[in-house]
């Protein structure tokens, strides 16, 4: 069988989804979140502006991946209110020559600074799109949207479209394996198999959706 770049319509076939200084309150207009401590607010304001990320973009991750809770362990490891895996938080410990990722302020300076990191991957694509590429990135590791839109430009998509990368994501399951290679002369894409895409698809619209609540102007 051969493959050969397909357009929009036939990804859709193949796929099976769709510096600040420390402010004493929130912006005016915006409702502080009830379970967030004023210090870790201002320390989010603080980093946010020199890493020059929207600050109520980190809100959003942090709502959706701690609930705002300093002490939050997950399964896998992650900790903190950011949900910083260890062996992240050892190399950023070293990048930023801090002490301590576990402690409040080091750690959202520490995971503010990665998710700067990782949206500077895709400084190619606009501005919305790099916001979801790079909190894809976040959920579920750069490599895998390295593969993803190595497949894109396979398939004659834009790699730099999020639209179009969220439904290339599920391509790089194992039921693909004979697409993959094709792409890349393996039955795996180069960083493995990925079945956790839903996880990432629904992971970066929750948090636009919770970003464009905390945009929106309060009464």
């Amino acid at each position: 069988m051969v493959l050969y770049p397909l357009t929009s319509q036939r990804v859709a076939e193949y796929s099976v989804v769709a510096s600040e200084p420390f402010p004493r309150g929130p912006a005016p207009g915006m409702a502080l979140p009830v379970e967030l401590h004023r210090d870790d607010y201002s320390a989010v304001r603080k980093f946010s502006g020199i890493y020059s990320v929207d600050y109520r973009l980190v809100l959003a991750i942090m709502e959706h991946e701690s609930r705002f809770d300093r002490m939050a362990l997950s399964p896998r490891g992650a900790r903190g209110m950011l949900q910083i895996m260890p062996a992240t938080g050892r190399e950023l410990e070293s990048e930023l020559n801090l002490s301590d990722v576990t402690h409040p302020a080091q750690h959202l300076h520490a995971g503010i600074y990665y998710y700067s990191k990782l949206s500077d991957l895709f400084s190619s694509a606009p501005d919305d799109d790099r916001r979801r590429l790079a909190l894809a990135a976040y959920n579920a590791g750069p490599s895998r949207l390295y593969d993803a839109q190595e497949l894109a430009v396979y398939l004659g998509e834009n790699p730099d479209d999020w639209s179009a990368l969220r439904h290339v994501l599920p391509l790089l399951s194992r039921r693909y394996s004979t697409l993959h290679s094709h792409v890349w002369g393996d039955a795996r894409p180069p960083h493995g198999y990925f079945t956790g895409w839903r996880e990432t698809v629904r992971y970066v619209d929750r948090v636009m959706s919770t970003y464009a609540g905390y945009l929106a102007p309060r009464s």
